[in-house]
């Protein structure tokens, strides 16, 4: 009977011990404390703020003007065939645009709150990838350089596909991490098709995933096979989108790049991951930013080198993945295929953002020196949005300014305005080559020249009106009755030392 109640005890404590089993320690770093976890929704929060608050305060840019009034069509297909002849990337962001576009219309706010809510996703992707390659205090720093960096808040808020590529490059770092630590078949397919996604954004999308691969074949040597595989099948998607690449590149798009010098280019990259986009802000935040920016780059490096193992490795990746999808790029200046511009470096953003959250693991000087780093990136972002020449050029202001054409007119601007201006004025098209006759002549530029600077007016027409608009200055001729004009004619009365564009506006509102 002793014995019978001692089996039955012991029954009764095996059966209660998988109840208290202590986790492993993969276990407890994988699991979210609620303190984390509102830490993160709080940052969330504040950076879908940033994006979404001011979606409609600037105009659209002239590559967005292409987006809305050039490539996006009322179907599909046809928007699908503007893509070989008027862009430079892959498809993939023009058709959820177009979808999104069906429910959210066209305007400034309907076709941003696409990028908004991408760039607003990329803060919590950021949050798991970081976590996942190094730990929970770097994850949140990453999330906060997310939601408060100047670079991310500007292309949240850009009717373009680098919120997309970002959010796309975001998830392939946490998948390929996911992969490293489970060995997972599913984790790897999943860093495939997002990969795969990312290439069909940007086509530089294959210069964050061709090191992401070197590092699963290097870590996962058991799964070298499976890696390989799933490697074949982002290259396939990348071969066959090779001869779209091929037929954008005869249009020429990119080739200006190629023209500026590569230190110039350089320091436009760092500027742009630094303090973003917006023109050069105020001089007592410019030192400053850089400052905090470099002083955090040192802590973290200094932390990475004390990390354990794991960490350390995870470190390691994050920095070589982000330099190494700057590095390709610069090496294919080589072989002549010259595009290192920032904007296309967007994709080893993230990467580089979880490197120098890496800060945030040296006790008490970390986190302050990252605290400096997000206080300087939302000063610049409410100077952004409060300084005007910080924003894009206002092409919807010009456009008030020029109004509707009571008679045919002929509008001199600059080049990287055309399409803006096509955008927001009515009846407007590129003048073709040749002659048209016209009782108007608008010309339009920053510089304040009273009167064309390479080139007299065509006979005939007599300035009326010298207008000021934000950066632009506005001057408008009257000719007596309409007069024959040529478009060389045109292009020399211009105000600016770029090549200006000749547009025809003809009568009505």
């Amino acid at each position: 009977m002793e014995t019978g109640t001692i089996n039955l005890r012991r029954r009764r404590v095996e059966g209660a011990a998988p109840q208290h089993r202590t986790r492993s320690p993969a276990e407890r770093a994988s699991s979210v404390g609620g303190a984390e976890l509102w830490c993160l929704v709080a940052i969330c929060a504040l950076g879908a703020g940033l994006r979404f608050g001011t979606l409609g305060l600037q105009s659209f840019w002239d590559d967005e003007a292409v987006t809305v009034g050039v490539v996006l069509a009322p179907g599909l297909w046809t928007t699908l065939g503007h893509i070989p002849s008027s862009e430079a990337s892959p498809p993939l962001y023009y058709v959820i645009a177009w979808v999104w576009t069906r429910v959210f219309g066209h305007s400034e706010v309907g076709i941003r709150s696409l990028s908004a809510v991408l760039g607003t996703a990329t803060i919590p992707v950021a949050w798991w990838a970081a976590r996942t390659l190094v730990s929970r205090s770097v994850a949140l720093a990453t999330a906060a350089l997310v939601a408060f960096s100047p670079e991310m808040v500007w292309y949240s808020q850009e009717a373009r596909g680098y919120a997309l590529l970002v959010l796309l490059c975001t998830a392939s770092l946490g998948f390929m991490a996911a992969a490293i630590r489970t060995r997972s078949d599913r984790m790897l397919t999943w860093w495939a098709v997002v990969a795969a996604l990312a290439i069909g954004t940007h086509y530089f999308g294959a210069f964050v995933a061709i090191p992401e691969a070197a590092v699963l074949l290097w870590l996962l040597r058991e799964r070298r096979r499976a890696v390989l595989v799933r490697t074949a099948g982002v290259g396939a998607v990348g071969v066959a989108l090779l001869p779209l690449a091929i037929h954008q590149a005869g249009y020429g798009h990119d080739l200006w790049i190629r023209y500026l010098a590569l230190g110039h280019r350089l320091g436009q990259a760092w500027k742009e991951f630094t303090i973003g986009r917006a023109a050069t802000p105020p001089s007592h935040l410019l030192p400053i930013t850089h400052a905090v920016v470099i002083a955090a780059a040192l802590v973290a490096l200094r932390g990475g080198l004390r990390l354990h193992a794991g960490a350390r490795r995870g470190f390691a990746l994050a920095l070589g993945i982000g330099i190494a999808a700057l590095a390709i790029p610069l090496a294919l200046r080589l072989v002549g295929e010259d595009y290192f511009y920032a904007r296309n470096l967007i994709g080893a953003w993230i990467a580089l953002a979880v490197a120098l959250a890496v800060a945030a693991e040296v006790r008490l000087v970390g986190p302050v020196v990252l605290c400096a780093v997000c206080g300087m990136f939302l000063a610049l972002d409410v100077v952004t949005d409060t300084e005007p020449r910080m924003q894009r050029a206002d092409w919807r202001g010009v456009s008030r300014v020029i109004g509707p054409a009571p008679h045919a007119r002929a509008l001199v601007v600059p080049k990287e305005g055309r399409h803006a201006l096509t955008y927001y004025l009515r009846r407007v098209r590129e003048l073709p080559a040749g002659s048209s006759a016209v009782s108007e002549i608008d010309l339009l530029g920053r510089s304040s020249a009273p009167g064309p600077r390479f080139g007299p007016m065509p006979a005939g027409f007599r300035r009326v009106s010298r207008t000021r608009s934000g950066r632009f200055y506005f001057l408008r001729y009257l000719a007596p009755r309409p007069r024959r004009v040529t478009i060389d004619q045109l292009r020399n009365a211009r105000l600016d030392q770029p090549r200006a564009s000749v547009l025809l506006q003809g009568p009505g509102r």
